[in-house]
């Protein structure tokens, strides 16, 4: 086990919340959060995740009088145990083209909550 590999994890997960993970150290019971780039391959999923970032945005342009809508899914990890985590990095259009983020979470009843919608932060440059 690679001390180094596993703090620069933990440290990713919880500065980004799920949503930006470089150093992945391998699936195993520690791993709490996961990317997941082969689950784009399937246009169904794709599908599935523009469906859970339509609604979570839906929500997000309610909340704060804008009409953005979802242009394409750029990434997901995912996570969880008794629900599945969806934690969405994807981009949205509406006259100017954004990234934003959702962490969609479905319970084994299927039913979807969705704790974390918000841009993406900009990186800082310095």
């Amino acid at each position: 086990m690679d001390k180094a590999v596993w703090e620069k994890y933990y440290k990713q997960v919880k500065e980004s919340e799920g949503f930006d993970i470089e150093d992945f150290p391998g699936q195993c019971w520690m791993t709490t959060v996961f990317p997941m780039p082969y689950y784009l391959d399937d246009p169904k999923n794709v599908d599935r995740l523009k469906d859970y970032a339509g609604k979570a945005l839906k929500l997000y342009n309610d909340s704060n009088g804008t009409s953005y809508e979802v242009d394409d899914i750029l990434k997901v990890n995912g996570g969880g145990c008794r629900a599945f985590i969806f934690y969405i990095t994807f981009s949205v259009k509406n006259g100017v083209c954004d990234t934003f983020q959702a962490k969609v979470v479905k319970d084994i009843g299927y039913h979807l909550d969705f704790p974390i919608i918000r841009p993406k932060a900009k990186a800082v440059t310095g």
